[in-house]
This record gives structure tokens, sequence and C-alpha cells, in this order.
């Protein structure tokens, strides 16, 4: 059994996970999202927005959600606001991701948690103003 360091049971602005999603005939193609995961407050918000019964509201807010949190797709950076574009089985997998409710590929392998913050994160506070 090994102890891990302290640093590990924290989220930091510059911490990037990983998660290959699988192919799924007819639903969405193979891809490997790089994401930084959201903070308990994010959560809230998102739980909050749910329980709204505003469609739009929450479509609005997961999108931006996305815009601010996901690295790369396929070592791509997506373009602000495309995430409206996802097909909705890959977008329902990256947000559940993103919100912490799926785990990434190997949580101890995450990229950049001790290092410059990633510029392709964009605005990650924006979200917590939505």
């Amino acid at each position: 059994m090994s102890t891990a360091s302290l640093a590990s049971f924290f989220i930091e602005p510059q911490t990037l996970y990983t998660r290959s999603i699988p192919f799924s005939p007819g639903v969405h193609p193979e891809a490997r999202i790089q994401y930084r995961p959201s903070l308990p407050l994010v959560r809230e918000q998102h739980a909050a927005k749910f329980k709204s019964a505003d469609p739009a509201a929450l479509d609005a807010f997961e999108v931006e959600l996305l815009d601010s949190h996901v690295a790369t797709i396929n070592g791509q950076r997506v373009p602000r606001g495309r995430f409206s574009k996802l097909t909705p089985g890959l977008f329902r997998v990256i947000v559940d991701l993103v919100l912490g409710f799926e785990p990434p590929d190997d949580p101890a392998a995450a990229t950049g948690a001790h290092g410059e913050p990633d510029d392709a994160l964009r605005g990650a506070e924006a979200v917590a103003s939505i």
C-alpha cells in the first residue's frame, strides 16, 4: 500500500487529467480528452442549473464549462463556442468527466500539477460567475 502525497488530494488550476473514450458505433468516434477537473462549487452550480428546469440555461452553463475546462480533444484545442456542436453522447461524457462523475484514465498521471497554468484552459474562473 502506498501513501499519496498531500498535493495529490487537491485540484490546482494547472492540473490536467486525460481520459480515453472508446469509439461508440453510431454515437461518437474514439476520443482522448485532456481536461481540468471542476471544483465542488462548479458541481453545485451545475446541480442548481439542472434543478432549475431551464434547458437553455443548463446548455449554456455546460458549454461554458467545457470551454473553460477542456484543454484538448485528440491533441487539438477546440475553438471557443464549438462545444455546443459536439455529438450529444460525447458532450455528455465530457461534462461528466469535468464534473468528476467519471474518472480519468490514471489520476496519478495528472499533468501540470506543479507547473505553470496551461494556456489551453481559457477563463476557467468564468464558469463560477455563470
